[in-house]
C-alpha cells in the first residue's frame, strides 16, 4: 500500500500543474483508469538493467508510463539529458546514487527523486545488492527507447544506445568527475 500511495503522489506532482492550470468546467483528470497486474508487465533487458513496463503509453494515451527498474550493483546509465521527458523515481530496495547537475545524493528505500527534463542527471546502484525502483516517465514515449534497446539484445552497446538516443531527444554526457 505504501508503494501505491507513493506512486500516486509522484503522479500527482508530475501532472498536477497541467491539470490545474485553469479551473476545469467539470471534474476531469489527465489520467486514464489503469489497473495493472504483474503478469501483464512486459520485461525488457536494457543494457545491464531489467525494466518491467508496468503501465505503457498505449494504456495512458501517451501521458505517462510506469516501469520497475532493477539494476545490478554498480550499474546505471551515464549522465544524460532528456529534452522531452520528466522522470520520477521511487526507491523500493537498495541504495542509489542520484545526481542532478552537480548535486549528488545517496538514498535508500522510500526516497523519491523528481528529475525534470532539460537537466543533466543519472543514477548508479551504490550498493552491493540489486537496486529496485519505480519509474514514472511523462510523457510515455521514452519507454519506446527501452523497447528499442531490448530488441538490440546482445548488440546493445553504449555506442548503439547513444545513436538510438538521438531519435528520442536523449543526449549522453561525459561521466561526472569524482569528488576531490
Amino acid at each position: 500500500m505504501k508503494t501505491a500511495t507513493a506512486l500516486l503522489a509522484c503522479l500527482f506532482v508530475l501532472c498536477a500543474p497541467a491539470a490545474f492550470a485553469e479551473p476545469p468546467p467539470a471534474l476531469s483528470s489527465p489520467f486514464a483508469t489503469v489497473i495493472a497486474v504483474p503478469d501483464d508487465a512486459r520485461t525488457l533487458l536494457v543494457m545491464s538493467d531489467t525494466v518491467r513496463l508496468l503501465v505503457s503509453g498505449a494504456q495512458t494515451g501517451g501521458a505517462y508510463a510506469v516501469a520497475e527498474i532493477v539494476s545490478p550493483a554498480g550499474s546505471g546509465p551515464p549522465p544524460h539529458v532528456h529534452a522531452d521527458e520528466d522522470e520520477i523515481f521511487y526507491v523500493l530496495e537498495g541504495s542509489v546514487e542520484l545526481f542532478d547537475g552537480e548535486k549528488r545524493s545517496i538514498v535508500g528505500p522510500g526516497s523519491v527523486a523528481v528529475l525534470p527534463r532539460g537537466r543533466v542527471h543519472g543514477y548508479r546502484n551504490a550498493g552491493t545488492t540489486p537496486l529496485r525502483m519505480l519509474l514514472v516517465l511523462a510523457p510515455a514515449r521514452f519507454a519506446q527507447y527501452f523497447e528499442a534497446l531490448d530488441k538490440l539484445g546482445k548488440d546493445a552497446t553504449p555506442q548503439r544506445a547513444t545513436e538510438l538516443g538521438r531519435d528520442f531527444h536523449l543526449q549522453f554526457m561525459p561521466p561526472p568527475q569524482a569528488p576531490r
